[in-house]
């Protein structure tokens, strides 16, 4: 068979599309029982393999054909057939392929010295993240191997201080397969505990763990790109092994990781996590990309209950309460960074809280509270200059991250407590003095407006459509009471319709605010001959009879009947006045 016009990009470019449509358009089943089924994964792997060869030329169609790869392979476990379907034999292939090909173009990119550096290339990683999973998990063995065995001597340059171009390779390295590793165990849980599994994963951890003491070079991007690929790998791998959603519980792994790194259990690699945190968020302070990577792991790993009690047990994370000031975190003095500010008090209140403590609270914010000292005893003179606006930015954006994580009355009120009376006066003098810098006053006026309106009045709005809602309905008071005298006028003079349907916005309202009831009461009666007013006042009445305070299921449907019974007595008075 000769492949005929596919020197032509174009004419290649389309048949890859084909092909990535193949098993969107039939099921396994149907392409294995269908005749030359052999002769065709014989061709399409050949295909595939001189495309990702030519890794050059083929460029982005080839994630067309792996697509397809992936797709067929994750269809096997429905396959009912006997038919031998040999993708046991040319995935693997395809996977051995995909991987030198990238190596070689990584290796080309970086000798040619691109303007474009392929690390920079987020979609690009990502498109390769989204097949390999599942063509790793369907031959996790034969795969696992393989990256053990090209990634061990590199890794082990690496160790040994090996060039900066080696360094830059090896962080790629790891972002494309470390990380796509996370995904293969997540996705193959039922290979994960099996020896080669086991052996592929502690390989990893091992050399992990050994990489996070190793080299010192922060200030180059390669190391923070490095950094960030191991602190990715670790949370996934955490997330599997450890916290309120982990998806496995291995004795065996765990045996292996003290034999061979001293972990014996989940406390010790959630020490080992936290210290890469720590270390991060102390050795980048010029780096926002890192502190904010590295500020969101943390954050997630305070969220979860279980996982939040387990971290409390940790001297670590005791320090990162007792010290969380600029002299232990130098990227709280960057300005840069001062927007990260609010991610950070955001998860160490998150844990403050967990305690529900008033005197661990108190004692966990005498950081904060020496810079509110420090601020207040700042003469008129010098309150104007940079150093103290930027330590108010930097001081409401803490606080706005504490707010963020008060959960209950209770937690509220400590922090509420702890602001007022005493603390309020320099916010009132920060607002006076700063009026005219719009990013001092918007910093002091985002910690009100989420603390003392959004909370107090419940959930803030969570998307710009609901934000502006808000303000609509702010600008237009009565807005409400028009709403519900229109559905009152829909039960009086309309025909009829879903009387339900209606009856759960008017109890809604009418909750609100009752004097709009009062109101609208007033109006209706207003607008009926004197002589039927008694008679209709007592329709409003029986309305809200043994109606209380709640929108729980009994009280709506309470509602719903007096509404039914209101409609009807209302109608057959009016009626009964027209006819006489």
């Amino acid at each position: 068979m000769v492949s005929v016009g596919l020197a032509d990009h174009d004419n290649y470019h389309a048949f890859c599309r084909l092909l990535g449509r193949f098993k969107v358009n039939y099921q396994l089943s149907e392409l294995v029982n269908a005749d030359g089924y052999t002769d065709w994964i014989r061709l399409v792997a050949d295909f595939t393999l001189k495309s990702l060869h030519s890794w050059q030329w083929a460029g982005s169609s080839v994630y067309y054909l792996l697509g397809m790869w992936s797709r067929l392979v994750t269809s096997v476990r429905f396959l009912k057939t006997d038919t031998a379907n040999l993708l046991d034999e040319y995935a693997p292939k395809i996977i051995e392929g995909f991987i030198s090909s990238r190596f070689d173009s990584l290796q080309s990119e970086f000798s040619d010295e691109l303007s474009e550096d392929p690390l920079d290339n987020v979609e690009l990683l990502q498109d390769q993240l989204d097949f390999i999973p599942y063509l790793c998990r369907f031959q996790y063995e034969t795969c696992g191997m393989y990256i053990m065995k090209i990634m061990e001597p590199i890794l082990q340059l690496y160790m040994d201080g090996a060039n900066l171009q080696c360094s830059q390779f090896v962080s790629i390295l790891l972002l494309n397969f470390e990380v796509k590793f996370i995904f293969f165990h997540i996705k193959a849980a039922d290979s994960f505990l099996n020896i080669s599994g086991c052996l592929f994963n502690l390989f990893v951890i091992y050399h992990v763990y050994l990489f996070l003491g190793h080299w010192q070079r922060y200030g180059e991007l390669s190391k923070q790109r490095l950094d960030c690929a191991i602190l990715t790998f670790l949370q996934q791998f955490r997330k599997s092994f450890v916290g309120d959603y982990a998806l496995h519980s291995s004795k065996q792994l765990y045996a292996r990781l003290s034999e061979l790194l001293g972990i014996h259990d989940h406390l010790l690699l959630l020490v080992a996590i936290v210290r890469k945190i720590v270390t991060n968020l102390k050795s980048y302070s010029q780096s926002k990309v890192v502190i904010d990577h590295t500020l969101s792991v943390f954050l997630e790993m305070t969220s979860g209950s279980m996982l939040g009690k387990l971290l409390l047990k940790l001297d670590i994370i005791k320090y990162i309460i007792s010290n969380h000031d600029k002299e232990h975190f130098p990227f709280l003095d960057e300005y840069r960074c001062s927007r990260s500010r609010t991610t950070f008090y955001f998860a160490i209140a998150a844990l403050i809280f967990m305690e529900d403590s008033l005197l661990k609270f108190k004692s966990s914010m005498d950081p904060l509270l020496q810079v509110f000292v420090s601020l207040e005893s700042t003469t008129d003179a010098t309150f104007h200059s940079d150093a103290v606006k930027y330590a108010l930015i930097g001081l409401m954006r803490d606080l706005r991250g504490i707010a963020m994580a008060t959960k209950s009355h209770r937690t509220y009120c400590f922090l509420f407590d702890w602001l007022y009376p005493a603390r309020l006066p320099l916010l009132l003098k920060a607002i006076a003095y700063w009026t005219d810098t719009p990013e001092c006053a918007s910093a002091v006026d985002k910690l009100a407006t989420f603390y003392f309106i959004d909370i107090v009045t419940g959930e803030s709005p969570s998307s710009p459509a609901a934000l502006c809602l808000a303000q609509h309905v702010t600008n237009c008071p009565g807005l409400f009471q028009e709403i519900l005298s229109t559905l009152f006028e829909i039960i009086i003079f309309g025909d009829g319709g879903n009387q339900r349907n209606l009856s759960r916005p008017m109890l809604s309202l009418i909750l609100i605010n009752e004097e709009t009831l009062t109101n609208i009461k007033g109006q209706i009666l207003a607008s009926h001959p004197p002589d039927q007013q008694q008679h209709l006042s007592l329709c409003f009445e029986k309305l809200m009879a043994d109606i209380t305070r709640s929108l729980d299921l009994n009280n709506r449907d309470k509602f719903t009947q007096n509404l039914i019974r209101f409609k009807n007595e209302f109608r057959s008075k009016r009626y009964a006045a027209i006819l006489t």
